[in-house]
């Protein structure tokens, strides 16, 4: 077959998803200002240490005398990092007639000195997503903007292959192609999504990791048939690429359990695979369980215990709260360091159809408890798994600090391991208000919407915010 024919066959919305994608993380990555996305400085600085030095930071003792570079230290200065970070109210003037920006020629000049940087953190991240920046450092060598700038299109890459992988997962997931391209578009146009998705970040391979291992288990259930083992194999490899991108992908393991225990059912000609899959499934299910419950909690209960004696549950239940306001504000577009918010108006808008379709999602399920899809199941069990193991571990910095505000515990950005299932979820949801004829243009309806708060977020508040 030549490729002519080839192309004529593929669906064509592929080459849409690859084409607006592209474009519109090219331009997030140019708009944004470099190393103001959480932790962006300190990934470059980890790529920049492991080429220099030819040795892993992941493998540096952790007591190292925490620094940078000097070039790399000087560049931060002279782009006003620290100036800008943390301050909605700092910005910087690009209204010059010269196309080159603030400082660059200074910035370009300014040299690595392989030697300055020997007091280097180690920092703790894992090597794989770093590895795949390499090439873009190497390909510009000595120019710490262009390095930067070639390390965001990588996570551009990959938010493509992202992109793709959510796409074939809700066409299997979906009897209606519209309502799977619709879902999609919804995806590619969230505004947090689009812009973490455009940064240099161990993020983008983590959801990668995700959104196959979503694709393949929809694949699977929707075959009705026993697992066979290249398919197990081929889950497994999605769980492994998780947890080498980062910590959040050892939850993988606990979403292949509850598979794995799903499918026993369609196993059940099958005794060798049967009891592979309760033992398998259990034993992940415990082992995360122990993880999470035991690894992370040693000495919590006391301090649960102390917390509850001097707090109230209206106290414990008002804490609670700011975690999910906290958590919805940064997932939908608390951009750069948790400094800049999309107006609380649109904010308002998307909480009221989160409330409606919550409300369309339990009656869904209520009403066809022996005729739901099970891959939708199958989501609602993943969605409620990540989000009990993250306020677990929110809880569990409260009780030991007694302060609500905590960084790791509480950004939005960690949800979108799971933006498959909560999409499909959100839409099954809404789908319950709508005939079958009405439902695409619902669908139609939300993905302006979607498009609208992109162009807000973008134009209305990340341009404003940086630049005068």
């Amino acid at each position: 077959m030549n490729l002519k024919k080839m192309l004529s066959k593929c669906d064509r919305w592929i080459w849409v998803i690859v084409l607006i994608t592209l474009i519109k993380g090219l331009v997030w990555a140019s708009v944004f200002p470099l190393f103001q996305a959480p932790d962006e400085e300190a990934h470059f600085a980890y790529v920049q240490y492991w080429v220099e030095n030819k040795e892993i930071p992941w493998l540096l003792p952790q007591d190292r005398e925490n620094g940078l570079s000097k070039q790399f230290d000087k560049t931060l200065n002279t782009l006003e990092f620290n100036e800008v970070k943390f301050n909605p109210l700092y910005q910087q003037d690009f209204k010059s007639d010269s196309i080159m920006g603030t400082n660059e020629k200074e910035i370009i000049q300014n040299q690595l000195d392989p030697k300055s940087n020997r007091d280097y953190q180690g920092y703790s991240y894992p090597p794989l997503p770093h590895l795949l920046n390499i090439p873009a450092y190497l390909l510009f060598r000595g120019d710490v903007l262009a390095q930067a700038m070639a390390m965001r299109l990588t996570s551009v890459f990959l938010s493509i292959i992202t992109m793709l992988l959510i796409y074939s997962g809700l066409r299997q997931l979906f009897e209606d192609k519209k309502m799977a391209v619709g879902t999609t578009v919804l995806i590619m146009f969230q505004p947090m999504f689009s812009y973490l998705s455009s940064v240099i970040n161990n993020d983008g391979l983590m959801n990668l990791a995700y959104a196959g291992f979503f694709m393949s288990a929809i694949k699977i259930i929707k075959k009705k048939t026993a697992i066979t083992w290249r398919e197990g194999a081929e889950l497994s490899l999605w769980v492994v690429l998780g947890i080498a991108s980062k910590t959040q992908g050892y939850a993988l393991l606990a979403l292949l359990g509850i598979f794995l225990l799903m499918k026993v059912r369609t196993t059940r000609k099958n005794k060798t695979k049967k009891y592979f899959s309760l033992i398998l499934g259990g034993i992940l299910i415990t082992l995360m369980g122990g993880k999470f419950l035991i690894g992370e909690n040693q000495g919590q209960l006391g301090l649960y215990k102390s917390y509850f004696e001097s707090h109230s549950l209206w106290e414990m239940g008002e804490t609670i709260g700011f975690y999910y306001q906290t958590i919805f504000e940064s997932f939908w577009g608390n951009f750069g360091w948790l400094d800049t918010l999309l107006p609380d108006s649109a904010l308002k808008v998307i909480a009221l159809i989160i409330v409606v379709s919550m409300g369309g999602l339990f009656y869904y399920f209520g009403e066809n408890r022996n005729k739901t899809d099970k891959a939708m199941i199958f989501l609602a069990f993943s969605s409620f798994l990540v989000g009990s193991l993250y306020l677990f571990y929110f809880l569990n910095a409260v009780v030991s600090t007694d302060v609500l505000i905590n960084g790791r515990a509480t950004q939005g950005r960690y949800y979108f391991i799971i933006i498959f299932p909560l999409f499909a979820l959100g839409i099954k949801g809404l789908e319950v208000f709508f005939k079958a004829e009405k439902k695409h243009w619902m669908m139609f309806a939300l993905c302006l919407l979607m498009v609208w708060l992109h162009w807000i977020a973008l134009f209305e508040v990340i341009i404003p915010r940086y630049y005068v």
